[in-house]
């Protein structure tokens, strides 16, 4: 593993607070029927909040990554064995946190679902939609790592084909090509949303895992076109904000282009480095608790400092506050507790 990726897990999880501050404040403020922010405000907030659809690419990219580190060499009864004792930290958080967000929203604005929703809910990952996709992977992990030993660029082939597939399935204008009706079924039930976004990112890490110094070669040689590439495609997803030009796929080809600038970022390059590795520490247990912290903190503040909401940047940079103090909070608490494994079945 390499040395900057525990900061970098610091970072894609400050993205993720970031963009959800962003987005439930301003779904805040079109539900309570206020006026939006002025338009300089709202640029700054779309600037900011676009850099959040690098999060989870990063977080797979990381996970892929790990797993390859964690089961080369080993045969497969040795390497399910580690997939197994790591699916608990991950499953156990999931189930709790999504319970305690559906009672949150059930007493804030009575949003409630049969059992059978509630199941769905968290097959398909609401509101935690990365965390299906990484199972997924997980259990596929093992497999993927073989394949890729041998077989690299036909992974990487393979993988960004069946995103192709599941984004033209799903939005069919978002690329332009035509499928026929039946490519729909070879799309994952619960993931295939997650897929059409997300599903190179984990063999992206795994790859690297795998054949890094060949794959470090070959970046920084690419270097300078994957850069170029990246900011035309987040300019484009700016535009796509700002402006009334349809050009969402913006949003689709910017962690793809983004993903490959990751691995080349040295630990020293990366903004308080140091504090961002201790964040990343609390990253899964972040990713799980922040929007009940954020949505239950909206509420409260609604009613006790609602001239914040005259601000919305001075909002936001409080919500991340709150949220990250929170965690951290419940994070060194459980930690120096009678129990402090317990942290690992709460924060992962």
């Amino acid at each position: 593993m390499s040395r900057q990726f525990a900061a970098l897990r610091g970072v894609a999880i400050l993205l993720v607070v970031v963009n959800h501050s962003v987005a439930l404040s301003l779904d805040a403020l079109r539900a309570a029927g206020q006026p939006g922010p002025a338009a300089w405000q709202v640029t700054i907030l779309i600037i900011v909040k676009s850099w959040g659809l690098m999060a989870v690419p990063i977080f797979l990219f990381l996970s892929g990554a790990y797993i390859a580190y964690a089961t080369k060499g080993r045969d497969l009864r040795a390497s399910y064995r580690t997939i197994v004792m790591s699916l608990r930290f991950v499953l156990v958080p999931y189930l709790i946190w999504s319970i305690l967000f559906y009672v949150l929203i059930f007493f804030i604005s009575h949003d409630q679902y049969s059992l059978i929703g509630y199941l769905r809910n968290l097959v398909v990952g609401y509101p935690f939609n990365f965390v299906p996709i990484l199972v997924f992977f997980y259990i596929i992990g093992p497999l993927l790592v073989r394949i890729s030993e041998r077989r690299p660029v036909l992974v990487l082939i393979i993988a960004l084909g069946y995103q192709v597939l599941c984004a033209d399935v799903l939005k069919p204008d978002l690329i332009g090509l035509q499928l026929p009706s039946w490519a729909y079924f070879l799309t994952i039930p619960g993931i295939r949303q997650s897929m059409a976004i997300w599903g190179i990112f984990f063999p992206v890490g795994v790859i690297l895992s795998l054949h890094r110094n060949r794959m470090l070669t070959v970046l920084e040689r690419a270097v300078v076109p994957i850069a170029s590439l990246t900011v035309v495609f987040y300019a484009m997803v700016l535009v796509n904000e700002l402006t009334t030009l349809p050009l969402a796929i913006g949003e689709w080809l910017f962690p793809l282009a983004g993903i490959f600038l990751v691995p080349l970022i040295p630990r020293d390059g990366i903004p308080l480095a140091s504090w961002m590795e201790w964040l990343g520490k609390m990253a899964y247990g972040l990713y799980l608790t922040n929007l009940t912290v954020l949505s239950l903190s909206i509420s409260l503040l609604s009613s006790w400092l609602p001239f914040l909401f005259q601000v919305v940047i001075i909002l936001v940079g409080f919500l991340v506050v709150v949220t990250i103090g929170v965690n951290a909070g419940l994070f060194e608490a459980f930690g120096r507790s009678p129990a402090p494994r317990l942290r690992r079945y709460l924060f992962g």
